[in-house]
């Protein structure tokens, strides 16, 4: 019985990061901070296993490799990354050597935005519900992101 109520202590504190409506007119809310933001997948734990599509904005204001892990807050679980779609493998991080080269370009989205922001998306898996804390380094900067997936 501790144990259950010690679980559903942490999973109340978790501290997500606040989303903001960065780019309205283009994405859905993100959560992050410069150079890095993670579009809003919904919060909803959709199984192990499951594919969670996710975006990831970058601010090109930054430069170098991109590095992306996840731990979980509230328990031992890490997060998975697929790249390259639906046949992509699983890997323990999403790593792109050069993140400006591909960037997608979301519809409503202006000359100006596509110069200041780079749009990457790709997979991840969340084997449990929880906190999740995504640890993100893009060349010299490193931005820590949580979500709480319910």
């Amino acid at each position: 019985m501790m144990n259950v109520i010690a679980a559903a202590l942490l999973a109340a504190a978790c501290a997500a990061s606040p989303f903001e409506d960065r780019l309205p007119s283009v994405v859905a809310r993100m959560a992050g901070t410069e150079p890095a933001w993670v579009v809003d997948s919904g919060g909803r734990w959709q199984g192990p296993g499951q594919l969670v599509k996710t975006l990831w904005v970058f601010s090109r204001k930054a430069t170098g490799s991109l590095r992306v892990t996840g731990r979980q807050l509230d328990g031992a679980g890490t997060l998975r990354f697929q790249d390259g779609g639906i046949e992509g493998h699983p890997a323990d991080a999403l790593e792109i050597a050069d993140p400006w080269k591909r960037s997608v370009m979301p519809g409503g989205a202006s000359a100006a935005i596509l110069r200041a922001y780079s749009f990457i998306p790709n997979y991840v898996i969340y084997p449990s519900p929880g906190c999740w804390e995504f640890t993100v380094q893009l060349g010299a900067a490193t931005t820590r992101i949580v979500l709480e997936m319910r």
